[in-house]
C-alpha cells in the first residue's frame, strides 16, 4: 500500500481477502489477453469451490475473446482517466462479469431462435396459405361439377350385393387432370344405401368427359333402403340418389387429396312400365282339367336403368279387380327399351260369372283391359323380390272375334206366316261348334239361344230370334239342335220372305245367312260358364222341297 488513491478513494489499509498487509505490493490476479494463453486466476486466498467455478467460467471454449472484449469495454468505461492504471480483478467481481455474459448469451440465442421461430412461422403460414387456396380451388371445381348417368346396369343380384356398371358423363371443369379412383357412398331418401368403387376418370380442360364404371361390385349396407329404392326405380318416372366420398385430383405432379365430393344425381325410373302391349293371348294348349293361359307382352323401359336378370316372376292375372289365375315369367330381364314377357299360367277364377264376362268378351273381339300384378313372392331372386312386389302391368285384351258356331246346316224347314209381321219357322239344325280352347280341352253346349238377320241373296228377310233352347249333345264336335224361331219382317211386309218361299220350293238348296249374336252356356274345365254376344257368322245350307 503507497497510499495514493485508486479511481479517486483513499485507501484504507482494509486486508485483503481477510489477509494482513505486508507493506508489500500484492500480486494481482491477471487475465492474459494472449488468445493462447490459458487465464490464471490467484486461487490461494479464495475457497475450493469458488476456485473450480472460476476456472469453468475462465476456461470455457469459445468465451476467450469474448470475455476479452467485455473486460476491456468495462475497463475502459471504469477508467477512461486513468487507462494506464490496472484495475484489481476480485474472485467475485469475475463471477458477476461471467454470470452477466452468460445471460447476454443466452439473451442473445433466444433472440435468434424466436427470430427463426418466427421466420419459420411465417413460411408455414405462407404455405398453408397457398395450400389452403389450392384445395379451396380444388373443392370449389369438384363442387361445380355435374355428374349424369346414361346408363345403369344391375347385374349378378346376390343377396346383400350386385355388380354395378355404368355410363355417364363430367360436366366441362377447369383443368387437365386424373380423378384418382375412390370410394362412393350412396344415400337414398338421405338414408345410406351401400357403397362402391368409382375408377380413375381422366378429365380434360372445358370439355364433358365420358366415364365409365365395369362391374363394380355395390355393396348394400341397408337392404329397406335398397328395397324403397329399387321399388321407386322401378314404379315411378324420376328418382334421384346421393353419392359422397372423399376424391383425388391430380394436376401432373400436384394432388389435391381428401376433397368432399357431395353430387345429387336424378336418374329416370322405368315408369311403372306403363306402355304395355299384349302380343299374344292363346288358350288352345288347355287340357281336359285345366285352362291353361299363353300371354306375351311387350314392355318397354323408357329409363336408364336395368335390371339382369330379374328372376322368374310371378304375377296375377286381373279382370275388374278380380283374381283370374296366376302367371309366371321365366328368366326376365328387364333391359332399355323394348323388352318381351312370355307369361304362362292356369286360369282359375274366384268368380265364374266375371271368369265369363272376360272369356265372352274375348271371343266377341271386344277390347278388355286386364292387369298382371305382381305377387307377394314376386321374383326368384330374392334382392328384388319386395322391390317388384305391386307392379302392376295393365293392358288391353284384343279380343279374338271368333264364330263359336262356324257351320250350320238346316234339315228341315217349317214355315208358318202369322200376319205380315212375322212368321214362325221350325227346324231342325246341325251345327259345327269351334272350341277356342284347342283340341284337349273339351266344351259341353248346354244351350244356345241368338239374335240374327236372316239373308237371303243380299236380301234381309227379316229378324230371327231363337230363345235359350236346350242342346242335349253338346259336347259333339257337331251337335242337334231343335230350333224354333219367330222371324220379324223388315218393313217390305214380308215381300222379300215370300220371293225365297218360291226359290225354295222350287229349289233343291237355297243359302242363307245369319249375322248377329249368340249366347250359350257350356262346361269348360273351369266349370259351366256362360258367354254372351259372341258373334254369329255363318252360312245356312238349307235343303229345298226340289
Amino acid at each position: 500500500d503507497n497510499g495514493e488513491e485508486d479511481n479517486g478513494e483513499e485507501d484504507n489499509g482494509e486486508e485483503d481477502n481477510g489477509e494482513e498487509d505486508n507493506g508489500e505490493e500484492s500480486e494481482k490476479p491477471t487475465l492474459d489477453t494472449s488468445p493462447k494463453k490459458s487465464k490464471k486466476v490467484k486461487t490461494d486466498t479464495v475457497s475450493p469451490y469458488v476456485t473450480e467455478l472460476i476456472s469453468e467460467e475462465v476456461t470455457e471454449s469459445g468465451l476467450e475473446s469474448v470475455i476479452i472484449s467485455e473486460s476491456e469495454s468495462e475497463s475502459e468505461s471504469e477508467s477512461e482517466s486513468e487507462s494506464e492504471s490496472e484495475s484489481e480483478l476480485e474472485p467475485e467481481d469475475f463471477l458477476q462479469d461471467s454470470t452477466k455474459l452468460k445471460q447476454q448469451k443466452r439473451k442473445r440465442l433466444k433472440s435468434i431462435i424466436l427470430i427463426s421461430a418466427g421466420v419459420l412461422v411465417l413460411l408455414l403460414f405462407i404455405f398453408c396459405s397457398i395450400v389452403l387456396c389450392a384445395r379451396l380451388i380444388g373443392q370449389s371445381t369438384i363442387n361445380s361439377t355435374e355428374l349424369t348417368f346414361s346408363q345403369i346396369n344391375l347385374t349378378e343380384p346376390k343377396t346383400n350385393s350386385f355388380l354395378l356398371s355404368a355410363k355417364g358423363l363430367v360436366s366441362p371443369i377447369k383443368f387437365t387432370g386424373i380423378l384418382e379412383p375412390c370410394l362412393l357412398t350412396v344415400y337414398y331418401n338421405d338414408s345410406k344405401m351401400g357403397f362402391f368403387y368409382l375408377p380413375e376418370i381422366d378429365v380434360i380442360a372445358n370439355e364433358p368427359t365420358n366415364f365409365l364404371v365395369l362391374e363394380q361390385q355395390f355393396n348394400i349396407t341397408n337392404i329397406t333402403t335398397f328395397n324403397g329404392f329399387a321399388s321407386n326405380a322401378i314404379n315411378f318416372a324420376n328418382i334421384s340418389w346421393a353419392m359422397i366420398g372423399k376424391v383425388t385430383i391430380s394436376l401432373g405432379n400436384i394432388e389435391f387429396t381428401n376433397l368432399i365430393l357431395d353430387k345429387t344425381i336424378p336418374i329416370a325410373g322405368l315408369d311403372g312400365l306403363k306402355n304395355i302391349t299384349l302380343i299374344v293371348f292363346d288358350l288352345t294348349e288347355s287340357t281336359f282339367t285345366q285352362i291353361k293361359v299363353i300371354m306375351t307382352v311387350s314392355a318397354f323401359n323408357p329409363s336408364v336403368m336395368t335390371f339382369d336378370p330379374v328372376g322368374t316372376l310371378f304375377f296375377k292375372l286381373e279382370y275388374r279387380n278380380s283374381f283370374m289365375g296366376n302367371l309366371q315369367a321365366d328368366n326376365a330381364s328387364l333391359l332399355l327399351g323394348t323388352n318381351y314377357l312370355k307369361m304362362q299360367g292356369i286360369m282359375d277364377p274366384e268368380d265364374l260369372i266375371i271368369a265369363s264376362e272376360l272369356m265372352s268378351r274375348y271371343l266377341a273381339g271386344l277390347p278388355t283391359i286386364i292387369s298382371a300384378v305382381a305377387a307377394e313372392n314376386a321374383s326368384s331372386i330374392e334382392l328384388y323380390n319386395e322391390a317388384l312386389q305391386g307392379l302392376t302391368l295393365s293392358t288391353v285384351l284384343n279380343g279374338n272375334k271368333t264364330n263359336l258356331i262356324s257351320q250350320m246346316n238346316m234339315t228341315s224347314l217349317s214355315l208358318t206366316p202369322v200376319d205380315d209381321n212375322y212368321a214362325i219357322i221350325s227346324t231342325q239344325v246341325d251345327v259345327l261348334i269351334f272350341n277356342p280352347l284347342g283340341p284337349n280341352s273339351p266344351i259341353d253346349v248346354k244351350t244356345i239361344a241368338f239374335d240374327a238377320d236372316l239373308i237371303w241373296q243380299n236380301r234381309i228377310l227379316g229378324q230371327m230370334n231363337v230363345k235359350q233352347t236346350p242342346i242335349e249333345n253338346g259336347s259333339q264336335p257337331i251337335i242337334t239342335a231343335s230350333l224354333n224361331a219367330e222371324l220379324y219382317f223388315t218393313q217390305d211386309k214380308g215381300e222379300n220372305f215370300a220371293k225365297f218361299v218360291s226359290a225354295f220350293i222350287t229349289n233343291e238348296f237355297e243359302m242363307l245367312e245369319l249375322n248377329g249374336t249368340l249366347n250359350t252356356s257350356a262346361v269348360i274345365a273351369i266349370g259351366e260358364v256362360y258367354l254372351q254376344l259372341l258373334p254369329l257368322e255363318v252360312n245356312v245350307i238349307v235343303r229345298g222341297i226340289k
